[in-house]
């Protein structure tokens, strides 16, 4: 059985290690892009099964989260978000954004190991009912 693919995309270089290397250490495979627009370039050449990105203020973000969330007509990609501000006020909060998962940042690797094991179940589960 094939890994899952994992796309990380946080523009802190040590963050998306960290999450990256946790996240192999556990079995899946990774790819890595340091903001919204480079995963999208990203995704023309490999399809994610989840995706754990930081959720900013920047527009480009959010559309990128558009763009990944829905890649093409009946395939969702499952996307965790890591963000600073999970208030809800905020109008780029997690709750506002197509998102199945918002973790507060700073979190720690094994939460979103859980995240990602979560999103990845529910897929699975949603793809058998259908």
């Amino acid at each position: 059985m094939p890994k899952a693919l994992i796309f990380v995309i946080d523009p802190s270089s040590e963050t998306r290690t960290m999450y990256a290397d946790y996240l192999r250490h556990h079995g899946y495979d990774v790819a890595e892009a340091m903001d919204g627009p480079a995963g999208v370039a990203l995704h023309a050449e490999r399809r994610p099964d989840a995706v754990v990105t930081e959720l900013s203020d920047q527009p480009s973000w959010k559309e990128a989260i558009r763009m990944l969330r829905w890649p093409e007509p009946g395939r969702e990609t499952p996307i965790v978000a890591c963000s600073s501000r999970i208030d809800p006020d905020w109008p780029f909060a997690p709750i506002w954004v197509d998102v199945d998962m918002a973790l507060p940042k700073p979190a720690p690797p094994s939460a979103v190991l859980r995240a990602v094991q979560q999103v990845l179940a529910r897929r699975s589960t949603d793809l058998c009912e259908t």
